[in-house]
């Protein structure tokens, strides 16, 4: 399992720079995240051989696994209560080791709420997979959400089309300007870049003044809804059958 960095890579592919950032990350500090899940960890970390893939697994997994204990509907014994706090006390733990190896990086006014898993593992993980400190806070915080296949499906049983009126239209017309972005560059953007990254992108390509055509927007589209949505179908409406009398002829 390699390590995800899609903004460095964007880096290499482009010639940019300022995209990404290479944070200190201890040996310490992966020792600490791999020992999170124990004998689960070492299973886990069958196979992989760089620290930095083992880290980003396993902490993965340890807020995973925390959060569903946590979201537990029935009873669970005070031994895996007791497990899933130690490991979210451990989690937040990692969280004031990075920050502190990565004085004035702006990790630490990236705003976290130590209580919400999901907020520790997508910091976490922003940090290992390298994105920069505004595009971690637009992520947990600001980035508009997409819509998932529900919708889309909701959406074609309808026979409804895609228009602002849909849930979520906003990220979704996000996650397709950034693709048209990089069609017009020539290089794909995999990631959602927060406006201080997007303006720092459209300034290298010199495309500061660039708004994507009709034409370069239905492009897009199609490669958005063929990629992350590949499993909705778009098929016809099934039709309501007419009960009009003799409208089966048979009047």
């Amino acid at each position: 399992m390699e390590r995800s960095r899609p903004a460095e890579e964007f880096e290499v592919l482009t010639g940019f720079a300022g995209l990404s950032r290479d944070y200190v990350l201890s040996q310490d500090f992966h020792a600490q995240a791999q020992s999170l899940l124990g004998v689960i960890g070492r299973t886990a970390r069958a196979g992989m051989t760089a620290p930095h893939s083992r880290s980003e697994a396993i902490i993965a997994d340890a807020c995973d696994f925390a959060r569903e204990f946590n979201s537990l509907s029935w009873p669970v014994s005070k031994f895996s209560k007791d497990w899933a706090a130690t490991l979210h006390q451990r989690l937040n733990g990692l969280i004031d080791a990075v920050i502190a190896q990565n004085p004035g990086s702006g990790l630490e006014h990236v705003q976290i709420d130590r209580n919400d898993l999901k907020q520790v593992r997508d910091f976490l993980l922003g940090v290992t997979s390298g994105f920069t400190p505004e595009d971690i806070q637009y992520y947990m915080h600001d980035m508009p959400q997409t819509p998932d296949c529900r919708i889309f499906d909701e959406l074609v049983r309808r026979g409804a089309k895609i228009t602002e009126d849909m849930p979520m239209f906003e990220g979704y017309m996000n996650s397709v300007h950034i693709e048209a972005l990089g069609h017009k560059i020539g290089t794909s953007i995999g990631w959602r870049p927060s406006p201080v990254t997007l303006e720092s992108i459209k300034r290298q390509a010199g495309l500061e003044h660039w708004s994507p055509s009709a034409e370069e927007l239905e492009m897009a589209e199609i490669e958005v809804l063929d990629r992350d949505h590949r499993s909705v179908r778009f098929s016809q409406p099934t039709q309501a059958p007419d009960m009009r009398p003799g409208a089966d002829g048979m009047g």
